[in-house]
């Protein structure tokens, strides 16, 4: 199948449509038949059509001519059912769409990325193992036991790739690897920037969530259920975020009758890890009680929501690396102004007036 047709496709996916409902948004100036010829391959469409087809699917013309479609291995969605497999579908053509411009940009610049697993096999089956793997991993990149500021860009900095959509509600994060040897994490750009003005973004969720996804890429996990995979996962991500030898520094070594909320907040202020997340982990090394830990949990929902809580997460959560290389692209005159827009995914003018805006 031609590169045009595997990219018609994709397109139509990308935006939610069916053959029937392209032809029907076109106004029936493209047939069903002729559309579905298109994305066989068995004939091409005239520069006109292709023009028209841009308009209809939100892409630049030059979309179509993109020379390499992107592979990507296999999304493992949580809360399935929820999200259904038309979204599923759209979302993975986003998702490859906007790595094709990453790297892309990492050809044009010469800035490609690679990574290498320091985890060592055999895989891990237990809550102490995916404990100890979360420190390895620590340690592998020299990271200590230190807060970590900003998680995406420390992501960014060892070699994986970040991505940032605007999502439906129900999806955190996912994970995936391109060309079996480019790991990727997408979060949702709901965590990143509050939809809600005047509200703030859940920082210490998105952390939390990206961790969670660097685990399914990096752990090598025996065959398991999925709730016990994710438990797995969890345990990755709350000692990645704050490790046993922090609790102690913080809470002490031995169980606690008492435990202050400010306590907790001035950690979570500290180490940019959710209050609960923080109480998990002391229940788990015995600091509280179930009935402590029972109590706390319901004192939060009670008080603050079930999705809230209190105190700042104070990391700014961004990544870097795309806008960064997109930028340097532009200011050697490697690409155009154009171009930056279109691999920006932003149109021209909007994308004038960010450059003018920068320039002041």
């Amino acid at each position: 199948m031609s590169n045009l047709a595997l990219r018609l496709k994709s397109a139509r996916v990308m935006n939610g449509l069916t053959l029937e409902s392209l032809a029907s948004k076109m106004e029936n100036r493209v047939s069903k038949q002729a559309l579905q010829q298109y994305e066989s391959g068995s004939r091409n469409p005239s520069l006109d059509v292709l023009r028209e087809l841009s308009k209809a699917l939100h892409v630049r013309p030059d979309y179509f001519l993109r020379e390499h479609f992107l592979p990507l291995g296999e999304f493992k969605f949580r809360k399935q059912s929820k999200l259904g497999q038309k979204w599923q579908d759209a979302f993975t053509e986003k998702v490859r769409d906007s790595l094709e411009k990453y790297f892309e940009l990492e050809e044009i610049l010469n800035a490609q990325q690679s990574f290498k697993n320091p985890l060592k096999r055999p895989g891990v089956s237990s809550e102490e193992e995916a404990e100890a793997a979360a420190q390895a991993f620590r340690d592998a990149f020299s990271l200590g036991t230190d807060p970590i500021y900003n998680v995406l860009e420390m992501l960014e900095s060892i070699g994986i790739k970040v991505v940032v959509l605007d999502e439906l509600q129900e999806f955190d994060g996912v994970s995936t690897v391109v060309d079996d040897n480019s790991p990727v994490i997408v979060v949702n750009k709901k965590l990143v920037e509050s939809a809600v003005e005047g509200e703030k973004p859940k920082h210490d969720r998105l952390r939390f969530t990206a961790l969670h996804e660097l685990a399914h890429l990096v752990l090598s996990i025996d065959d398991c259920e999925e709730k016990q995979e994710e438990r797995l996962c969890h345990a990755f991500a709350g000692a990645f975020l704050l490790p046993e030898s922090r609790i102690n520094e913080h809470f002490g070594s031995m169980h606690r009758n008492r435990i202050y909320l400010q306590e907790l907040i001035n950690v979570k202020q500290t180490y940019g890890i959710s209050i609960r997340a923080i109480l998990m982990r002391l229940r788990r090394f015995d600091r509280i009680s179930d009935y402590d830990l029972r109590t706390f949990f319901a004192m939060l929902n009670r008080t603050y929501g079930a999705k809230n809580e209190p105190g700042d997460c104070p990391s700014i959560e961004k990544p870097f690396r795309f806008e960064q290389l997109l930028y340097r692209a532009l200011a050697e005159e490697l690409i155009s102004v154009s171009k930056a827009s279109e691999l920006r995914g932003m149109p021209l003018s909007e994308f004038r007036d960010e450059l003018s805006k920068i320039a002041k």
